[in-house]
């Protein structure tokens, strides 16, 4: 995933995209968690009608790091904005 240390400086920042829920909840919350106590800000986007938000919010570090569209074509849409968001907020601490 990332090296242990990383490079000086440069946040350490994980996007997960899923299209539904996942077939095993419960070990997708603890690899959550074993990334974030390593120290790795996750952001969740879920892409489906299908999604189960209360999972989501389990895989991102906080609420305001989940994003939800319906389709792959919406996603286009949005991702140049979530790129930004990831980019402000991790590497400068500040929104945009």
């Amino acid at each position: 995933m990332f090296t242990e240390q990383g490079r000086p400086g440069v946040p350490r920042v994980g996007v997960i995209i899923t299209d539904g829920i996942s077939k095993d909840p419960k070990a997708t919350a603890k690899e959550s968690e074993l990334a974030r106590s390593e120290g790795i800000k996750l952001y969740a986007v879920g892409v489906s009608d299908l999604i189960a938000e209360n999972e989501l919010k389990s895989i991102a570090s906080n609420g305001t790091k989940v994003l939800s569209v319906t389709s792959f074509d919406q996603l286009k849409l949005v991702f140049s904005s979530l790129v930004v968001q990831v980019y402000c907020l991790e590497c400068f601490s500040f929104p945009c």
